[in-house]
């Protein structure tokens, strides 16, 4: 399967990478930080999840600014940015309506974007997302504490070749998996996004909140989330979305 890269402009002026691969109904992955759209296509942890998803789809993605092949300089990060960045690759891609599947901080991006634009939306699919970070109220201190020395972590360790940082950030975001997918997380540090982009990123992806749109939401969605995650919790989605499925899915 080949794919297709573009670029698009937000309306503050941001250049945003997008890809576009595959046949069929159109599709946008919404995904957060740690993409590259380049060199996701090969990648031991996404490869299997891009095939699918272009098996019967049209499917499209895109680097939030900070990250991958998007400008990494930008004044604002956040969730209104990264609303923009959306904005301007569904505008790019002249697609009238399409289904939204967020990953992680995807989910919320994904959820506001449905909010204001429920015209475009046919379906949503959320997978390990959630309602609001660690920097916002309601927030337990122990899970604010955390983001707050992991943020301290980011800043000193963030794409270093060797030392602890690496294994227990990749063992986060990686539980189980082989030494060749830990490696692949790693060189994606490098690549990716730099140490203060990570930080920013890190910072603004816990303080997000969409809680108080969530009962205003009725696209058809499907809430799913692996079990026993170490970063985020579907229930908090789930409880709030009137009109969803739930289903639980396994490492």
């Amino acid at each position: 399967m080949r794919q297709q890269i573009s670029f698009c402009t937000t309306s503050d002026g941001v250049r945003i990478a997008y890809a576009v691969a595959g046949s069929g109904p159109p599709l946008i992955r919404v995904g957060g930080w740690l993409t590259h759209v380049e060199r996701d296509w090969g990648s031991p942890v996404w490869q299997h999840w891009l095939q699918e998803l272009t098996h019967e789809h049209t499917l499209a993605r895109f680097d939030i600014r900070g990250s991958g092949l998007s400008d990494h300089d930008v004044a604002e990060q956040g969730l209104e940015a990264w609303f923009r960045d959306l904005e301007a690759v569904a505008d790019s891609l002249g697609w009238k309506r399409f289904s939204l599947i967020g990953l992680c901080q995807g989910g919320p991006i994904a959820l506001l974007y449905a909010f204001r634009h429920p015209e475009r939306v046919n379906k949503l699919v959320l997978y390990n997302a959630y309602t609001n970070g660690a920097f916002t109220p309601g927030a337990s201190e122990r899970n604010s504490e955390e983001a707050e020395a992991l943020a301290a972590m980011i800043k000193v360790g963030w794409g270093r070749k060797t030392g602890a940082f690496r294994e227990l950030f990749a063992r986060r975001l990686s539980p189980g998996h082989d030494t060749k997918q830990i490696a692949w997380w790693d060189e994606l540090q490098k690549t990716t996004a730099s140490p203060e982009n990570a930080v920013r990123l890190w910072r603004g992806f816990h303080q997000i909140d969409v809680r108080d749109i969530l009962p205003h939401i009725h696209t058809p969605t499907l809430v799913a989330h692996v079990e026993n995650d170490a970063w985020c919790l579907s229930s908090w989605v789930a409880a709030w979305l009137p009109n969803y499925r739930k289903r639980a899915f396994y490492r």
